[in-house]
């Protein structure tokens, strides 16, 4: 009876290891695969603190705007930004790489209050506000001439009228 229960309990310990071995190796595969998607993503990635500093990056930052994430890293998200967007990170705002160059970022972020942190992505979309831009210009002026259009007069002169 007692070498029974020894035998039984042999049993369902070398089951519990052998399970525990299992839930490990998938933990690792998880994790595996989540810095792969966090390393290759083109957007940027990153773990913020609720002290608005970095505390992880991908390396589109750097591609982006040109900081290694070393250089990120303990830094706050705010200097990173331009001095005229600095009070409303987040949505999307402007953001000066390396050299000085503005970028446009659209963010979408979620935070953790359990672990303190935000997990947030952003997308350089530049080119596409650099085409909005245009296309505001293109709907108000004469393509010829440069002078404003016959749109431009009736909003200016709606904004005299309210001003008066």
């Amino acid at each position: 009876m007692f070498a029974g229960l020894i035998a039984l309990c042999a049993i369902l310990v070398i089951s519990i290891g052998a399970l525990a071995w299992h839930f490990i190796g998938r933990v690792r595969a998880l994790e595996t695969e989540s810095t792969r998607f966090f390393e290759l993503s083109r957007d940027m990635v990153c773990v913020a603190g609720f002290d608005g500093r970095f505390k992880r990056v991908n390396p589109a930052f750097e591609r982006t705007l040109g900081y290694s994430p070393r250089e990120m890293l303990g830094r706050p998200i705010a200097e990173f930004a331009h001095p005229d967007d600095r009070e409303g990170i987040g949505g999307e705002n402007r953001y000066l790489d390396k050299d000085g160059e503005i970028h446009w970022l659209e963010w979408t972020s979620v935070a953790d209050p359990d672990e303190e942190v935000i997990y947030a992505v952003a997308r350089d979309v530049t080119d596409r506000k650099m085409l909005e831009q245009r296309l505001e210009l293109l709907s108000r002026s004469d393509p010829l001439t440069g002078m404003l259009n016959r749109r431009s007069f009736d909003e200016s002169l709606a904004a005299q009228l309210a001003h008066a």
